[in-house]
């Protein structure tokens, strides 16, 4: 639900089969949502992914980054999460993710832990159902 929303009246509300249409429809090869509400885990598949080093790193990259990837990266489940935190003009999620990004480290799994060591929400990340998702990913590296 948007900030103008309210609980009484659907008329400023944003169903999760609107948002997975309009990113189908994206011309884009790559499209990533980062959601920063309560119970925005239900955009997600519920997928564990976990990317392990290989020798053939380069050809992995090179896969991920010509396949269709849409995924989402929340910051949380099926559960209420905090608006603010460390910084009060900040959630916790935003906080750990600004963090994760100067710092260089594995993005998701950074901001996994610095949130869950401090707050009672668990984010995901995972690919988007329905919405046109073929295998490809999102892959940061520092220049």
């Amino acid at each position: 639900m948007p900030v103008n929303a309210t609980i009484n009246s659907e008329a400023n509300w944003v169903s999760n089969s609107t948002i997975t249409s309009q990113i189908k429809a994206f011309g884009a090869n790559h499209v990533m949502v980062m959601s920063d509400s309560c119970y925005s885990g239900k955009l997600t598949r519920g997928l564990s992914l976990i990317i392990k080093e290989t020798s053939n790193r380069q050809k992995l990259i090179h896969r991920m980054r010509e396949k269709k990837a849409r995924t989402v990266m929340t910051s949380g489940g099926l559960e209420p999460v905090l608006d603010s935190g460390l910084n009060p003009n900040q959630s916790i999620f935003m906080h750990a993710l600004l963090s994760s990004l100067k710092e260089g480290n594995e993005l998701f799994i950074d901001v996994r832990r610095k949130v869950i060591v401090n707050a009672d929400q668990s984010p995901k990340y995972s690919d988007i159902r329905k919405a046109g998702h073929d295998g490809g990913d999102f892959i940061f590296i520092r220049q």
